[in-house]
This record gives structure tokens, sequence and C-alpha cells, in this order.
């Protein structure tokens, strides 16, 4: 399995705000590098973690996980 280093930051970082995105009500799949929450879903692409709507409609993005959950209500 090659795993590159964008994909290994992805999961550190999701690991490091796990309290807090855990507070705001998301789950995570083991194998997922995404949250979800209802029909809304964080996923980070292109360096930037973005949130989507239950229209699948992009809403906010922010380059670091922490700064986008903390708009998030």
């Amino acid at each position: 399995m090659g795993y590159s280093a964008a994909k290994v930051s992805t999961h550190i970082e999701l690991e490091k705000n796990r309290g807090y995105w855990r507070a705001k009500g998301f789950d995570r799949d083991s194998c997922q590098l995404s949250l979800s929450r209802g029909e809304e879903k964080i996923e980070r692409t292109r360096g930037r973690w973005r949130f989507y709507d239950e229209n699948h409609k992009q809403v906010k993005a922010e380059p670091i996980l922490y700064t986008l959950l903390k708009t998030i209500i």
C-alpha cells in the first residue's frame, strides 16, 4: 500500500482534532479521510478542508481543520 505524505498528514490532523469534531457531532469511518454528520460532510481536497451541506453545496473552506470546525455550529 502506498501512502502519500498528503494522506498521512490528513490522517494525523483528523486524529489530533478527534475530540473537537466528535463534540460537534461528526463521525468517521476508520478507512475514510472525511467526516460526516447526517447529510453534512467535511473532506479534504486540494489541500483545503471543505464543508458541504445537505444539498452537497460547498459552504466553507479552510486550510486547517480546526479553523473550519470553529466556524460550524
